[in-house]
């Protein structure tokens, strides 16, 4: 028999410094239990690269919007 323990962490309430941010596990870990993280990894994902397509070279722009769209999401 094995054991582990399994921790909960908030979400990190800043996700991105300036051309650099966080998406998945990093930005908002979910209970392995749940088998959600690598959904969630892959949603944000899409909506980065949808938001760095619509900003064009505003990359402050689209991070800004990924992580607004994102946020809610990913706190409930």
């Amino acid at each position: 028999m094995f054991k582990w323990g399994i921790h909960d962490r908030d979400p990190v309430p800043e996700w991105t410094r300036g051309r650099v941010t966080l998406l998945g596990d990093a930005a908002h870990p979910t209970m392995p239990t749940l088998a959600q993280g690598g959904n969630m990894a892959i949603e944000d994902g899409y909506v980065l690269a949808r938001n760095l397509a619509r900003h064009d070279d505003n990359v402050k722009a689209a991070l800004g919007a990924y992580v607004a769209e994102r946020q809610p999401r990913t706190r409930a």
